[in-house]
C-alpha cells in the first residue's frame, strides 16, 4: 500500500468521504471533461482529489483555479450540458440523489452560482438542456428519458427564469419533441394545446407562450424569413399538412397556400434559404402536388409568391428533390429526373434553369452521387456510381457544361471508391485506388489529365494501399496520414506535386508504424499524438518540416498518456494526459514550450 495512496485517504477521509472513483487506489485523476473555450477561458470540469469534480477555468497562461464546491467536501459534481452564451458559461448540476439544475458561471468563484432548480407544484422538474437562445433569452428544457417535457425561459437570472405557460389559461407548456425557430426576441414552437396541437410564440419579455393557432397534429419544418414572420408545415384535417406563416398574431397566422388541394397533404420540406443573382435571396422548399408531384418550390411569403419553382420531372411524376446545398450562389442538389435515376442537379441562374449535371448511372438507375467538393472555380467534385456498380470521382465544371467521370481511376467494372476529396490552391486531392498503385493521393487540375500524385507504398505484392486519410490543410500544405513499405504509418505533407509529396518524419523508424490521429492545427503549428516506439502514444508537434517535426515531451513511460480533448486555446493547445503520478489531468502547450499541466 503506497504512502502516496495513504496520505490521499487520509486526506480523503478528512474531508468528508470519497466517491466511487476515488476508493480505487489507482492514481489519483482529474479526469477532465467538458471542455469548452469562451473569450479569455477555458472551462472544464474536473477531480483535483480533495474536493471531487467540480467546475474549473483555465486562462491562456495555463493557470487553473476551482471556481466553486457545488458538492461539498470529495464528493463529485454531476456536470454536464455546457453552454456558452454572451460570454457566459451555463451548464447543468445533478446533485447526488437530487434533480439536475441549471447553473451560470461568469469566471469567478461569486459569478458562479445556480440560475434555477426547476419546481412544479413541489416537484423537481430535472434540467435536461437548452433548447436555443435568443438575442436576451435562453430557452430551457426539463423532464427526463422520453416522456413528455416541459419547456421554461430565462434571461440568465433567477429571477428571470419562469415556466413558460399558456397565456390565456397558464398551463405549462408540454412537449414530447420540440419543433420551432427563434425570431427576434421570441421562439415559435409547436405545443401541445388542450389535447391538440398548436402553433405558439413564447414572448421573450413575460415567457407567455400565446397559442397562435391550434392544429390537428405536430406543426414542423419552421423556417424564420428575413422579415422575421415564420414559415411552418401545419396540418389541418381540411386541408391537410402545408405551408402557413405566422407573425406573432393570431390573426397574422394564415395558410400560405393549399398546395395539394383539399384533405392531402403536400408534406412541405427542406426548406433553404438560397441567394442567387440576379434573383437574390429565395426561399426554397420542397413539397408534392397531385399536378406536379414532388418538386422545388419558392416563396416570399405571400400567396401571390408562392409558386412552383422548377418542375423537374413534368406532369404528375416526382423528382423528389434533396439535400440542397449552397454556396457562393451556386445550388446544387439530388433529384430524379424523367429518364434518370437519383443524379447530382445544378440551378444556372444565367439561364433560371435546374439542368442535371450528368446521368453517372445511365437510364433510370441511381448514381447515389455523395462527397461534394467545390473548387476554387466552383467546379464540383462528387463521387458516383454507374451502371456497372463502378464508383469513381466526377467533376461539373459549371457554366451548363456536362459533367464527366474525372477518370477510370480502377479500369474496368471495379469501383476506385473516391474519399477525403479536397481542395489545395486551384487543384483537387482525393484518395482512390487502382489495381497498379493501389489506394493512394490522385491530383486534378483544370484542362490537365488526372494522376497519380505519388505512389506512397511501391510494393503491389502485399496489400499495394498506403491509404491516406486525416485530411488537413496547413500553411497551404495538404498533411495526411500514409503508410509506404518502408515507413509504415506516418505524417505526410503534399504541396500537390509529387516531388513535393513527402513523409514528414518517420516517427517510429523502420517499418513500423507510429499511427499519428487528431491533427490539430494551432497557430504555425500542427499537433497530433503519435507512437515512436520508445515512449508510447505522446503528443507531438510540427511547423511541417523534419526538423521541425517532435515530440513535446515524454508525459508518461512506460504506459500511454492517453491523450485526448486536443483544443485550440487562443494560441495555445489544451488536452487530456494520464500518467501515473497524476493520472488523468487538463495539460496546456504554450507557444515554445513544453506540455504542463494547469496549475
Amino acid at each position: 500500500f503506497p504512502l502516496k495512496h495513504a496520505i490521499a485517504l487520509l486526506v480523503l477521509l478528512s474531508s468528508g468521504g470519497m466517491s466511487a472513483q476515488e476508493q480505487s487506489f489507482k492514481p489519483l485523476s482529474s479526469q477532465p471533461e467538458n471542455v469548452v473555450v469562451i473569450g479569455e477561458w477555458a472551462y472544464f470540469s474536473a477531480d483535483d482529489g480533495r474536493f471531487g469534480r467540480e467546475l474549473w477555468r483555465a486562462d491562456a497562461d495555463g493557470n487553473a483555479e476551482r471556481l466553486t464546491d457545488l458538492s461539498r467536501g470529495a464528493l463529485s459534481s454531476d456536470l454536464y450540458s455546457f453552454y456558452p452564451y454572451k460570454g457566459v458559461l451555463f451548464f447543468g448540476y445533478r446533485p447526488v440523489g437530487g434533480a439536475g439544475q441549471l447553473w451560470r458561471s461568469d469566471g469567478t468563484e461569486a459569478g458562479t452560482y445556480r440560475v434555477s432548480r426547476f419546481t412544479v407544484e413541489n416537484k423537481i422538474e430535472p434540467f435536461s438542456g437548452i433548447l436555443d437562445h435568443s438575442d436576451t433569452r435562453l430557452y430551457i428544457v426539463t423532464g427526463e428519458g422520453q416522456g413528455t417535457k416541459m419547456l421554461w425561459e430565462t434571461d440568465g437570472t433567477e429571477q428571470g427564469t419562469r415556466m413558460v405557460r399558456e397565456a390565456s389559461e397558464g398551463n405549462p407548456v408540454h412537449c414530447d419533441t420540440f419543433h420551432g425557430v427563434v425570431s427576434g426576441a421570441d421562439l415559435y414552437l409547436n405545443m401541445k394545446w388542450k389535447k391538440r396541437f398548436a402553433v405558439a410564440r413564447v414572448e421573450g419579455s413575460t415567457g407567455l407562450a400565446h397559442i397562435i393557432r391550434d392544429f390537428e397534429s405536430e406543426s414542423v419544418s419552421f423556417f424564420t424569413l428575413d422579415s422575421g414572420e415564420v414559415l411552418f408545415s401545419g396540418f389541418e384535417a381540411s386541408t391537410g399538412g402545408e405551408l402557413w406563416k405566422t407573425g406573432s398574431t393570431p390573426d397574422s397566422c394564415e395558410l400560405v397556400m393549399d398546395i395539394y388541394p383539399g384533405k392531402e397533404s403536400s408534406k412541405v420540406g427542406e426548406m433553404h434559404r438560397f441567394t442567387s443573382n440576379p434573383f437574390g435571396v429565395m426561399t426554397l422548399f420542397v413539397a408534392t402536388t397531385p399536378e406536379y408531384g414532388r418538386e422545388l418550390w419558392k416563396t416570399d411569403g405571400t400567396r401571390e409568391g408562392t409558386m412552383l419553382w422548377k418542375d423537374i420531372v413534368e406532369g404528375a411524376g416526382s423528382s423528389d428533390p434533396n439535400r440542397l446545398t449552397s454556396d457562393r450562389g451556386e445550388l446544387y442538389f439530388v433529384a430524379l429526373g424523367k429518364d434518370i435515376g437519383r443524379e447530382v442537379w445544378y440551378y444556372s441562374a444565367a439561364t433560371d434553369a435546374a439542368i442535371p449535371i450528368s446521368d453517372v448511372n445511365p437510364g433510370l438507375g441511381s448514381s447515389g452521387p455523395y462527397a461534394f467538393c467545390l473548387a476554387h472555380d466552383s467546379s464540383l467534385y462528387f463521387s458516383a456510381e454507374d451502371q456497372y456498380v463502378d464508383e469513381e470521382l466526377w467533376v461539373y465544371p459549371g457554366g451548363g457544361q456536362e459533367s464527366r467521370r474525372v477518370a477510370d481511376i480502377y479500369p474496368g467494372r471495379q469501383s476506385s471508391f473516391p474519399s477525403y476529396t479536397a481542395r489545395l490552391g486551384s487543384a483537387v486531392i482525393t484518395v482512390a485506388t487502382d489495381p497498379v498503385v493501389g489506394r493512394e493521393l490522385r491530383i486534378y487540375r483544370p484542362n490537365d489529365v488526372p494522376r497519380v500524385l505519388v505512389d506512397i507504398w511501391t510494393d503491389n505484392s502485399v496489400n499495394p494501399a498506403s491509404s491516406p486519410n486525416q485530411f488537413i490543410v496547413f500553411r497551404d500544405r495538404l498533411f495526411f496520414v500514409a503508410n509506404d513499405l518502408r515507413h509504415g504509418n506516418e505524417l505526410w505533407s503534399s504541396d500537390g506535386t509529387s516531388a513535393g509529396t513527402e513523409l514528414v518524419k518517420d516517427i517510429h523508424p523502420d517499418r513500423k508504424s507510429s499511427n499519428p490521429s487528431q491533427l490539430t492545427v494551432v497557430g504555425d503549428l500542427l499537433y497530433f499524438v503519435a507512437d515512436n516506439g520508445i515512449h508510447g502514444y505522446e503528443l507531438w508537434r510540427s511547423d511541417g518540416t523534419e526538423a521541425g517535426t517532435a515530440m513535446t515531451m515524454e508525459i508518461a513511460w512506460p504506459m500511454s498518456p492517453r491523450i485526448r480533448h486536443l483544443t485550440a486555446f487562443k494560441e495555445n493547445l489544451l488536452f487530456s494526459a494520464w500518467r501515473e503520478k497524476e493520472g488523468a489531468e487538463l495539460w496546456i502547450v504554450k507557444p515554445g514550450r513544453n506540455p504542463e499541466i494547469l496549475k
